[in-house]
């Protein structure tokens, strides 16, 4: 499956990205061919077990992030990557 098509099923949802060297969470806004975005993004510095309440520590970005689909390595949706949204932000 390619990733593009992978991260389509998370639209409106909150997801941890990993890529080459940083960590990101926040909801999937927009998925294209080469790209996603992510709303209410935050920089993970310190992610923590799966089933956390939180990240240990991140940063908030001040805009939405555009991350290139070639960086992605994993996309994943642990406990944490929900922390701080609220239900009206978050698709189901």
């Amino acid at each position: 499956m390619k990733k593009r098509d992978y991260l389509l099923k998370f639209i409106g949802q909150p997801v941890a990205i990993l890529c080459v060297r940083y960590k990101y969470r926040g909801i999937v806004r927009e998925v294209g061919d080469d790209y996603c975005v992510l709303s209410n993004a935050f920089a993970v510095i310190s992610g923590d077990a799966s089933l956390a309440e939180a990240p240990m520590r991140e940063d908030a970005t001040i805009s939405d992030l555009f991350i290139s689909i070639d960086s992605i390595e994993i996309v994943h949706q642990p406990v944490w990557c929900f922390s701080g949204y609220k239900t009206s932000e978050v698709k189901k």
